[in-house]
């Protein structure tokens, strides 16, 4: 396979062992051993969705695991897979491997970014008057000064009263004590 596929080439197949092992071109696993992100696409039956989406240069298959498993049938669409060569089977593998070429569409071009509709300039803002000059400050009005509070007498410790027992006076070093 190595005369056929380049080194920039993609081959996707099902058993990946020797063919990733002596081949010197990128494999894509389509069971999900190395690339399990095929595997939601087994559970649909719809690898060939699969396929679609990765787009490989390639497909390396037994006819009865696609019969079984991959539902490609590539030979029954002829225009986008095409018979490269069929590599019969031997005493360890009894199946023949087929390698079809594969034709994918050209990748859809990236939608150029529209241009945002040009944006129709904003009318003049009316005219507006001038403000009025501003008027004299009012004149400053007296105010009252409050008159000062008589002095008060500290107060002394309550020799009667709640929190006082009767008949007792409270010593000043108790006084912070409470």
């Amino acid at each position: 396979m190595n005369e056929l596929v380049q080194p920039n080439e993609v081959v996707a197949t099902h058993d990946i062992g020797a063919v990733g092992y002596y081949g010197k071109f990128p494999v894509l696993d389509i069971v999900g051993l190395v690339n399990p992100d095929v595997i939601p696409y087994h559970k649909r039956r719809d690898v060939k969705t699969y396929l679609e989406e990765a787009r490989p240069d390639y497909l390396l298959i037994f006819p009865e695991w696609d019969v079984e498993f991959l539902h490609i049938f590539p030979g029954a669409q002829q225009a986008k897979y095409q018979l490269v060569r069929v590599y019969p089977g031997g005493t360890v593998r009894i199946s023949p491997y087929v390698l079809y070429k594969v034709t994918n569409p050209p990748k859809p071009e990236p939608a150029a970014p529209t241009e945002p509709p040009p944006v129709a300039p904003s009318p003049e803002p009316p005219a507006v008057a001038p403000a009025p000059a501003p008027a004299e400050p009012p004149a400053a009005v007296p105010t009252a000064t409050p008159a000062p509070s008589p002095p008060v007498a500290p107060a002394s410790p309550p020799s009667e009263g709640p929190g006082v027992a009767p008949g007792l006076t409270p010593t000043p070093e108790a006084e912070g004590e409470y």
